[in-house]
């Protein structure tokens, strides 16, 4: 009986892979942990630079639009100003309003979410990796779809082929 499935395909190409092939792949799985690495610093820098700008507690709090949810009672600056008139806020809550909002006016993102220069250029690291990075993956994972229809289409074949034999012995 010959392989009529395409994992059995796979597997009996496995078993027999050559060692430039297996050298390729342990370089392509290498080459893969090392930009989730480096992809996982950058958003751990990005989180960690919005914590101090927005000065939070959290790096969750930070990378969230709930930072301004503070701002909701505010109309505007003149609002806030007006509260610390009124002695419903310190002047030290009025400068770290006054702040905020200045932050929730300059971020670009209507996410919500704190934007910068700092933060753009953090987040064209991320995605410039993969640009400098990902053809050697991509390439990679091209062959293997290529290698996979190749398998489905072989083990196809082999199932027709057993198929007609078997109506030939009937």
């Amino acid at each position: 009986m010959s392989l009529t499935s395409k994992q059995e395909v796979l597997d009996f190409w496995a078993k027999n892979e050559s060692a430039d092939a297996k050298v390729e792949r342990r370089e392509i799985d290498a080459l893969k942990k090392d930009i989730r690495i480096v992809q996982q610093f950058i958003k751990d820098a990005l989180a960690q630079y919005r914590k101090k700008k927005l000065n939070v507690r959290s790096k969750a709090a930070a990378s969230s639009d709930a930072v301004f949810a503070e701002l909701d009672d505010y109309r505007s600056v003149k609002d806030i100003q007006d509260a610390y008139g009124w002695d419903a806020i310190s002047e030290k809550e009025m400068d770290r309003l006054m702040n905020l909002w200045q932050l929730r006016e300059d971020s670009k993102a209507k996410s919500g979410v704190y934007q910068d220069r700092i933060t753009e250029m953090l987040e064209y690291a991320s995605t410039s990796i993969f640009n400098r990075y990902g053809d050697p993956i991509i390439e990679y994972d091209e062959k293997n779809s290529r290698m996979h229809r190749v398998a489905e289409r072989i083990a196809r074949e082999n199932f027709e082929n057993d198929a007609q034999r078997e109506r030939k012995r009937s």
